[in-house]
């Protein structure tokens, strides 16, 4: 009877004693993640760094759901790193690529030393889309030396340009700031209403390759600097509370030009300014004539009208003009006793 009893408690020992063996085996392996090592099977070990020479895919067929979910409670939630290659790359055939929520933060942040800190590309749709319910859907900032967003068009077959702004809802379709104010990005954000582009400058700004103070600088070397298009509207408007609303400048062409074929070319409700084209000459008393130069090039085919601002009786009063000196005089048939003085309007 010793002897049979003593069988089956061997076996119960030996079972129980190994359970026991492969009970520590899992602690100690758990208790060491940095030295677990995917198996030859396939399997990820979690906490440990999985090593493979292929892909490594997890797909989920269900409609809705993400096929992987990464949670950090005050961490990252994905981390993607690579020496050459793309850190992080969304790929959608239908949908969105990549997409980026937060609540109080920003959805999406990329940030480059010497490369691009985001690029977007698309075959035929939007290469980046970006939308807020109440902040700024894109915001970019550099420290020195580079734009803060640039934009390439490369598409050779139409005139799309490179940034496209639309406004639905009455506000400007592009706006832009200069000045170092932290809340200039959202100055004149609400109007003016049904603006294409918008140009804001605010106080504080130092430093600036356009001229200081300027709401929009267009610049072309050969095409037009700034081009603005309306069917009914206005094509171009601005405005000034004192200084300058619209100052062009040219070198050798035309600082302003403006067509009508029907309508006004030039339409004004203020006092008109002529610098260096006009003025009032004064022919001192006893002499017959005074020479003026306006401080531009007098041609051939400049003329001058003249007003007199007294009665000059039976006296004829001409011009003649210089071309080599860039002059012209103004001359009386007979000098006066007093000074007279002659309004003059140089044009052509």
């Amino acid at each position: 009877m010793a002897t049979q009893l003593d069988a089956p408690r061997t076996r119960r020992r030996l079972l129980l004693g190994g359970l026991s063996g492969v009970a520590a085996l899992v602690a100690h392996g758990l208790g060491r993640p940095d030295q677990a090592n995917a198996g030859v099977d396939g399997d990820v070990v979690l906490g440990a760094v999985n090593t493979a020479a292929t892909t490594t895919k997890v797909r989920n067929p269900t409609t809705g759901l993400p096929a992987l979910w990464g949670a950090g409670a005050s961490a990252d939630g994905v981390l993607g790193t690579s020496t050459s290659r793309i850190g992080v790359e969304g790929i959608s055939t239908s949908l969105i690529g990549v997409s980026g929520h937060c609540d109080s933060g920003v959805g999406v942040r990329a940030s480059s030393i010497n490369g691009n800190g985001v690029e977007a590309l698309s075959s035929s749709g939007t290469g980046l889309f970006a939308s807020s319910f109440d902040g700024l859907p894109i915001r970019a900032s550099t420290p020195e030396g580079e734009a803060a967003i640039y934009a390439l068009n490369e598409n050779r077959e139409v005139n799309y340009p490179a940034i496209l702004g639309v406004t639905n809802h009455g506000g400007p379709g592009v706006m832009g700031v200069g000045g170092n104010d932290e809340d200039a990005t959202r100055v004149g954000a609400t109007g003016p209403a049904q603006t294409g582009v918008y140009g804001v400058f605010t106080s504080g700004f130092v430093g600036s390759p356009a001229p200081a103070s300027t709401g929009v600088h267009g610049r072309s070397d050969a095409g037009r600097g700034v081009y603005g298009q309306s069917v009914t509207g206005t094509g171009v408007l601005g405005s000034a509370a004192t200084g300058t609303a619209i100052r062009g400048s040219t070198g050798s062409g035309t600082a302003g030009a403006f067509y009508a074929r029907s309508g006004f070319a030039l339409g004004t409700s203020g006092r008109l300014r002529f610098a260096k084209a006009s003025g009032v000459a004064a022919i001192g008393a006893g002499k017959s004539s005074v020479t003026l130069t306006p401080g531009f090039d007098v041609t051939p085919s400049s003329f001058v009208l003249l007003t007199p601002k007294a009665d000059l009786g039976t006296r004829r009063l001409w011009y003649t003009t210089n071309t080599t000196s860039n002059t012209f005089t103004i001359k009386l048939s007979s000098a006066a006793s007093a000074t007279v003085q002659i309004g003059w309007l140089l044009l052509g």
